[in-house]
């Protein structure tokens, strides 16, 4: 009976972890959203630097902390350093990709450029975190009911 037990809890908590990284996906691309308006905002400042713009974004995503106080101290270039950090697995190709483009404008692009890099970045976050919300949504419940389903069925036929 307990031999039953372990295997089938243990499919029940593959359906949670997976319905969590559904939900952790989310929030983290909510961050960036959240980012990418504060970065925005700094932007409209006229006299705001790239480190300050960075600093600005750096209160909802904290990796981005260390590239704005480099950019700031060492006048080091923000995309080759967002480059050579470790890729949260949490963001897809496309949204990598849209954030290396803001990061781009800020070590090279005028002060037009950066804030249309950042106007575009936000919007593309918008439908991005639309789409991952819509999928949470229909995935979440799914993914909770085949662990259980699964446990349960893994429990029977074990007994």
């Amino acid at each position: 009976m307990s031999g039953a037990l372990i295997p089938s809890a243990l499919c029940a908590l593959l359906g949670l972890m997976a319905a969590y990284r559904l939900r952790a996906r989310t929030q983290y691309l909510r961050a960036w959203q959240r980012a990418l308006l504060a970065m925005g905002s700094a932007c409209a400042y006229a006299r705001a630097s790239a480190g300050q713009i960075l600093r600005a974004g750096a209160a909802e995503v904290p990796s981005l902390a260390p590239i704005a106080r480099r950019v700031e101290t060492e006048g080091a270039d923000a995309e080759s350093l967002f480059a050579a950090q470790l890729r949260d697995r949490r963001l897809k190709g496309e949204e990598y990709q849209v954030l290396q483009g803001v990061l781009h404008a800020l070590a090279h692009g005028s002060r037009e450029e950066i804030g249309q890099a950042v106007a575009y970045a936000q919007r593309r976050f918008d439908d991005f975190c639309a789409r991952c919300d819509q999928k949470r949504r229909e995935d979440e419940k799914l993914y909770l009911t085949l662990g259980i389903l699964s446990g349960v069925c893994v429990f029977l036929i074990l007994c």
